[in-house]
């Protein structure tokens, strides 16, 4: 597989029947169509997403996003196989800039996390998000918060990183 050896780490990525399920399928969802990811990605860095990225777009390869499993909506399904990218290594603040009130962090930084962190930078700011929401890459991803409507991200500057 091309991706294997443009990542170099063979266990970037999965091709084992569980996982091709557990990142297609979901008891939560009322939307599961029957095709399922051909292949999840557990890219560790953005360099590893843009190689899975560079090889999905030269074979015309659907890229599905994963990070956390919980849509309701079925946000993760692959109707059409894809590589399903798993960002669960991906849970760092990259960037923090005080004086701009303005945050990126990678796409599994869970939101209770986020806030630690931000306390221990005595920052004096915190990301108000409805707990029913996991992690900030899947709620600004799709705008929404849980609960809350989807203009919640109206003025937060909070950036995602992949």
């Amino acid at each position: 597989m091309e991706i294997r050896a443009e990542l170099v780490d063979p266990d970037i990525i999965s091709t084992d029947p569980e996982d091709l399920h557990a990142h297609g399928y979901s008891e939560w969802s009322t939307i599961n169509p029957e095709g399922l990811p051909v292949a999840v990605g557990y890219p560790r860095s953005t360099e590893q997403v843009s190689a899975i990225a560079r090889v999905c777009h030269k074979y015309r390869i659907p890229m599905i996003p994963y990070s956390g499993g919980s849509s309701l909506e079925g946000n993760f399904s692959a109707p059409f196989g894809g590589i399903s990218v798993d960002f669960a290594y991906m849970d760092k603040i990259v960037q923090f800039n005080k004086e701009d009130m303005d945050i990126v962090v990678q796409p599994s930084i869970g939101w209770q996390d986020l806030n630690e962190q931000l306390a221990k930078m005595e920052s004096g700011l915190f990301f108000p998000i409805d707990p029913g929401t996991l992690l900030a890459g899947p709620s600004l991803t799709i705008r929404t918060a849980g609960s809350r409507k989807t203009d919640v991200y109206q003025g937060r500057a909070l950036r995602l990183a992949a």
